[in-house]
């Protein structure tokens, strides 16, 4: 009869343990789903200021535009769902003479949509990304 009730009183302890690490779990779980949603958004940035420098580079006449790369930029960022005006760019050496550097840097804020109100953690970073290139 004693080690009946023994199994009887530990019956509830798979619930206390799983409401202790529940929030533990659900945390990697939102953690590995930021950094995916960050990773995804790091690896459009770093394909648009490449496009851009690919153009760049490119000798034609009339030379190639700041505007022109900028037009490129948001042709690649608005079908990956990020908003042009959202992406802070700095575009140098567009339009210059064979061996010189183009460079082109994209920064963008991204904020996390779940983390911050479950730790302390800041609610956004920078994201940057950049590209040089020598004319042709």
């Amino acid at each position: 009869m004693r080690a009946h009730k023994r199994l009887r009183s530990e019956s509830g302890a798979s619930a206390v343990e799983l409401a202790l690490l529940l929030p533990v779990l659900m945390m990697i779980l939102f953690g590995i789903i930021e950094f995916g949603m960050a990773l995804y958004r790091q690896a459009i940035l770093t394909n648009a200021s490449r496009e851009g420098a690919r153009l760049g580079i490119v000798q034609s006449v009339p030379p190639i535009t700041t505007g022109q790369i900028d037009a490129t930029i948001d042709n690649y960022l608005g079908p990956a769902g990020i908003a042009p005006g959202t992406v802070a760019r700095t575009i140098v050496g567009a339009g210059g003479v064979t061996g010189t550097p183009v460079t082109v840097t994209l920064t963008l804020p991204y904020t996390y949509a779940v983390l911050p109100g479950l730790t302390s953690i800041t609610p956004t970073i920078n994201l940057v990304a950049q590209t040089v290139m020598r004319h042709e």
